[in-house]
């Protein structure tokens, strides 16, 4: 019989773990419920869905925009994204009003898209901001996959869960701050600060925004994490040294910590012994954060869930009376 040691053992159910959760992704962060949607399969390389489509069917308040970006980190050169502007963000009457900005990231086999076609996150907001239950910010949702040529990145093809999980090569990552929230800062009425910046995932996008604001330290005040991967056991690359050092990384960060660092997870959900362990990490290290245990398990029902609950948690001290230049 062949024996293993005890980190290779490990690493063995490390991965299993992992194997198993990529399997569960197809069904949990996978299915595009929006009726714009139906015509689109994994088998279909053209994911892209127009934001005038997006708004045809959910019929936002505000303003859904589809924007594109260019790429400093290779692969595709250029990448999509769906941005949400607030009804307010037009008016006459707010020429000069800047707005803080909340990024938002999809999982496995999901595009810049998938906030609108299975959250319908602008019913959300559109609620949240009509009742003053949450404080009105710009919504963007970049395009988060790791591409390798440009006809990926122009058709925003979505990626099968295992492609997603083993193709995390940080490239995405580490060019965000330059290529993402920089871009949104040239283009849009944004509080350009830390302090009016958050960024939260769900999945593999949870996994990215926790990496991205622990090597981006002064960019992010709120920081969302649903369902979260909390570890990138897999690839190793040139810009995979993002997912290296957390600790080093996160003493930083929390020398000036997040005002918002939320852990959301199910009673169900596959990592949920994944977070209890990560819980534990953040506090032995004197971490400032809040964990967040619900019913229900890795699926959408839980991140329309959740969120909700961040966004009214967010941006105390803006409100709808407006921050002028």
């Amino acid at each position: 019989m062949r024996h293993f040691s005890p980190r290779m053992t490990r690493l063995k159910h490390k991965l299993m773990n992992l194997l198993l959760g990529a399997s569960i992704l197809a069904a949990a962060s996978g299915a595009q419920s929006c009726a714009v949607m139906r015509a689109f399969s994994l088998e279909n390389k053209d994911s892209r869905i127009s934001a005038d489509s997006l708004a045809a069917e959910l019929k936002p308040e505000g303003k859904l925009l589809g924007m594109e970006y260019e790429c400093s980190v290779g692969g595709a050169s250029r990448r999509r994204m769906i941005v949400y502007l607030p009804k307010s963000y037009n008016l006459p009457e707010n020429a000069s009003r800047r707005y803080p900005v909340l990024y938002l990231l999809h999982g496995a086999r999901g595009n810049e898209s998938s906030w609108c076609t299975n959250a319908s996150i602008t019913s959300i907001a559109d609620e949240l901001w009509d009742e003053n239950l949450a404080a009105e910010c710009i919504i963007v949702m970049p395009n988060m996959n790791q591409y390798d040529n440009d006809e990926q990145g122009e058709t925003s093809m979505f990626k099968k869960p295992f492609e997603s999980l083993f193709d995390m090569d940080g490239s995405t990552d580490s060019g965000f701050i330059h290529d993402v929230v920089e871009f949104t800062d040239r283009n849009f009425r944004t509080l350009a600060s830390k302090q009016y910046r958050g960024i939260a995932g769900l999945s593999i996008g949870a996994m990215q925004a926790l990496y991205i604001s622990a090597n981006f330290p002064d960019s992010f005040a709120e920081i969302g994490l649903f369902s979260p991967l909390y570890k990138n056991y897999i690839t190793h690359s040139e810009h995979s040294d993002i997912y290296n050092n957390l600790v080093q990384k996160q003493k930083i960060q929390f020398q000036d910590p997040p005002r918002t660092y939320n852990i959301y997870i199910g009673n169900y959900d596959f990592f949920i012994d994944h977070m209890y362990w990560y819980r534990q990490y953040l506090y032995v290290n004197g971490f400032h954060y809040k964990f967040i245990r619900t019913g229900g398990g890795h699926d959408w029902r839980n991140w329309k869930s959740y969120i909700r609950m961040f966004m009214q948690e967010i941006f105390p001290d803006c409100n709808q009376a407006s921050i002028g230049e």
